[in-house]
């Protein structure tokens, strides 16, 4: 199964937040990795890098998730997944083009979901609602 995931799930994954359970409950009931482009990467440690920034998780909660981050790509539970970049644009902009009118989904969205789209994932891991929509009507079978 091919696992892709978007930095809502991430940052609860490797933070601490109201979907930090839920997170750890797919991960512990899924031993599928999760494979993690470089803009997903980047959105996700700036992302907790920003809760830091705002009182949100202490410094040592954040040194602790980036750790833990390095750890899981050497472990495997993250497998690095890099994408021809024009490509993956010209993605991007198709599924900006078709929803984004309707759904109003952000850019950093729709290059999660075009990602998958581009990796074919076979789950596409989420807490965002819009994500979740937007993948959705790209096909991609969404989680948890």
């Amino acid at each position: 199964m091919t696992v892709t995931a978007d930095a809502s799930f991430l940052v609860s994954l490797y933070g601490v937040d109201v979907n930090t359970p839920a997170a750890r409950a797919w991960m512990a009931a899924n031993a599928e990795p999760i494979l993690l482009t470089g803009a997903l990467r980047f959105e996700t440690e700036n992302a907790l890098r920003l809760a830091c920034y705002r009182g949100r998780i202490t410094s040592t909660e954040l040194k602790r998730a980036l750790s833990e981050i390095e750890s899981d790509l050497l472990q495997g539970i993250l497998i690095a997944a890099p994408l021809d970049s024009d490509l993956h644009w010209e993605a991007c902009r198709r599924i900006s083009v078709v929803h984004t009118l309707t759904t109003g989904s952000r850019a950093y969205d729709i290059t999660h979901t075009a990602a998958a789209v581009m990796l074919k994932a076979d789950a596409f891991l989420s807490f965002d609602q819009k994500q979740r929509v937007l993948a959705g009507l790209e096909g991609l079978n969404v989680a948890p």
